[in-house]
């Protein structure tokens, strides 16, 4: 028999419920989203690449897109020859420096961005059916209260 007092195992049992639902949202998210990206004929590494590629601009090295993605740059220099095989991405001769490779989008790669962000805004907006502006703001307030409760822990674990 539990130590704690039958309020105790409630407010237990509501905050893993919780953690649960968390947990469970996240991995439907990712799965709805894996699914466009497989529907496009993508691995997930090249999409993630094309979208980060899409933030940073056109003048990115390949040095500076594994740094930004945090893996290593023959990670992302396998990635890059799928994504230049299928017309997605061009490299180009840096003129300032012909050791380097820019790395473009091509009118195909632009129209997956385009295509994916629309796709991406659909399943938030399907996510968050039904809630109100108020909701969100407070499910935003306890998400983040949350997530500083648990870096806090992390932090201590660092030192």
């Amino acid at each position: 028999m539990s130590d704690l007092d039958p309020m105790d195992q409630d407010e237990a049992s509501l905050r893993l419920q919780i953690l649960c639902h968390c947990i469970g949202v996240s991995k439907h998210h990712k799965k709805a989203v894996d699914s466009y990206v497989e529907d496009h004929h993508m691995a997930r590494s090249q999409h993630r690449l094309l979208l980060t590629l899409s933030k940073m601009g056109d003048n990115v090295c390949q040095k500076d897109l594994a740094k930004q993605m945090q893996v290593t740059p023959a990670a992302v220099a396998v990635t890059l020859r799928k994504l230049e095989a299928a017309d997605i991405i061009e490299k180009k001769t840096s003129q300032k420096d012909n050791r380097y490779n820019r790395v473009v989008i091509t009118d195909l790669g632009k129209q997956i961005v385009s295509d994916s962000e629309k796709a991406f805004r659909s399943i938030d907006e399907r996510c968050f059916e039904g809630f109100s502006t108020q909701d969100l703001k407070m499910m935003l307030d306890f998400l983040s209260r949350m997530d500083e409760n648990l870096s806090r822990i992390t932090e201590k674990k660092k030192r």
